[in-house]
């Protein structure tokens, strides 16, 4: 069930690869029993296959809607276990691979928009030799790569 935050208030995190929903990851245990999904999301941007896991590169063009979900998050303690999933922190080399940093993501629910602001592990090094992921969403990704498998 979508639901829209009535004020922004509580940590909340834009996550559009890995950590999504239904997709297998060390982290399935601390999400189910520390963070609610909101609704599912998007932000403008570029998203790339890192190598068998995505980055995004935050952009202003309107026509890279990246879609994921946005979590809520009971403390910082959480969300510190997940920078470290993320190697983000003064306790991971430098520079680090991925930044959280706070972005404003959209909301479609109900038939409406809604702007919120959220926290979101940004790509922090060079895309020229990466991969593109056309379609702007990991899970679908994800789902193309196994159909190519299977056939």
């Amino acid at each position: 069930m979508e639901r829209t935050p009535k004020e922004n208030k509580g940590i909340y995190l834009f996550i559009y690869g890995t950590l999504l929903s239904g997709i297998p990851n060390r982290m399935e245990h601390i999400i189910s029993n520390h963070c609610e999904i909101i609704s599912r999301a998007y932000v403008y941007g570029y998203l790339y296959d890192i190598n068998s896991y995505p980055g995004i590169k935050l952009s202003n063009d309107s026509n890279r809607k990246i879609w994921g979900e946005i979590l809520k998050v009971d403390t910082y303690k959480t969300l510190k276990i997940l920078d470290d999933y993320e190697e983000y922190g003064e306790d991971w080399p430098e520079p680090n691979e991925y930044i959280r940093k706070k972005t404003n993501v959209t909301i479609q629910a109900n038939n409406t928009e809604q702007a919120i602001e959220t926290w979101i592990y940004e790509y922090n090094m060079p895309t020229d030799n990466l991969m593109l992921i056309e379609n702007n969403c990991y899970r679908e990704y994800l789902k193309n790569i196994e159909s190519n498998e299977i056939a």
